[in-house]
């Protein structure tokens, strides 16, 4: 689904981040950030994009290749290898997608709260007409 692929995306951006600010080389970072991601898919395409680094490869370029890296993540690293703040921007992109996946998920919850009142509601009249309309008949039969 698309929010959990803007997850994926957040984590790993931010995950990048924090790796890459703390001093770590490129592909000990993308080594961490693959280990550590809870989607799968994401986990094997940073492992991916590790080996093309080794052999000596952008990272870009590599990212590129990688249909599960969004547009936006790929060309953004892009940025921030070519400006050599990609910390900074990895930063920037993980918040976005946080953002991005927090208001989602928000619209998501606010449509189906309409439907969840409604079953509710139908819930709530079916176990009334079960109790009052056995005592109806019971008074009917008086």
């Amino acid at each position: 689904s698309r929010l959990n692929a803007l997850n994926a995306a957040s984590q790993f951006a931010s995950t990048m981040s924090t790796m890459l600010a703390s001093g770590l080389p490129i592909t000990r970072a993308l080594d961490i950030t693959a280990s550590v991601a809870t989607n799968y898919v994401f986990g094997l395409a940073g492992r991916k994009v590790k080996e093309g680094v080794e052999q000596g490869r952008s990272m870009v370029e590599c990212m590129g290749e990688i249909p599960y890296f969004s547009k936006l993540l790929t060309e953004m690293t892009g940025v921030g290898e070519r400006s050599g703040s990609m910390e900074e921007t990895l930063e920037i992109v993980g918040d976005y997608f946080s953002n991005e996946v927090d208001l989602r998920s928000q619209r998501l919850l606010s449509a189906l709260e309409p439907i969840i009142t409604i079953v509710l509601a139908i819930v709530a009249v079916i176990l009334l007409l079960g109790v009052y309309l056995p005592m109806f008949g019971m008074y009917g039969a008086m």
